[in-house]
């Protein structure tokens, strides 16, 4: 009967694909409600039932960091083209319970590209500063640098992003035009 599988059902929500496919936020409390009734016609009679559970469902989820770092910036320094040298600067999440580092890869259109190109070990001091020489960037087109954070059980789902903007190709003031000759007049 539909009211005997209705407690089973509440139990195994976390399967359900579209319960999965939702975006829980960490530690924030819930309540799934489900209306149960008859697999096949006549459909009536069946039952509401709630359960109560705090984010995320997936347990496997849970133990990756949960939080990002709370911002990430980075002035390009080197007059290379095509290459970018600098002070990354990271400020550190809300709370690094369950982070065991932070890393730092190159982006392009906020997606990852390649290996990761510095760590640094999550030690509890609001930023961290991190020094680049002379990474390429022609050859990946990354446009951007993104952060995030990583344990033992892997990195967060979510991350932060600064933009990239190569030295090289900064105006340090408008250009100067000059002519050798007067125009004829």
């Amino acid at each position: 009967s539909h009211r005997r599988r209705g407690p089973s059902i509440i139990r195994e929500f976390g399967m359900d694909p579209i319960i999965r496919s939702c975006i829980f936020e960490p530690n924030v409390p819930y309540t799934l409600f489900v209306y149960v009734d008859r697999n096949l016609p006549p459909y009536h009679g069946g039952s509401l039932s709630s359960i109560d559970f705090v984010g995320p469902v997936d347990s496997t989820v849970g133990l990756t960091p949960q939080l990002a770092p709370r911002s990430i910036e980075f002035t390009d320094t080197d007059p290379d083209a095509g290459h970018i040298g600098g002070i990354v600067t990271i400020e550190r999440a809300f709370t690094e319970d369950d982070i065991a580092e932070y890393v730092l890869y190159l982006g392009r259109q906020e997606h990852i590209v390649g290996s990761s190109i510095r760590v640094v070990h999550a030690d509890g001091t609001s930023h961290y500063a991190l020094s680049l020489r002379h990474v390429d960037i022609k050859q990946s087109g990354a446009d951007s640098l993104l952060v995030f954070a990583r344990n033992e059980h892997g990195s967060a789902l979510e991350g932060r992003s600064a933009a990239l903007q190569d030295a090289s190709l900064l105006l340090l003031a408008p250009p100067m035009v000059s002519c050798a000759h007067a125009p004829d007049g």
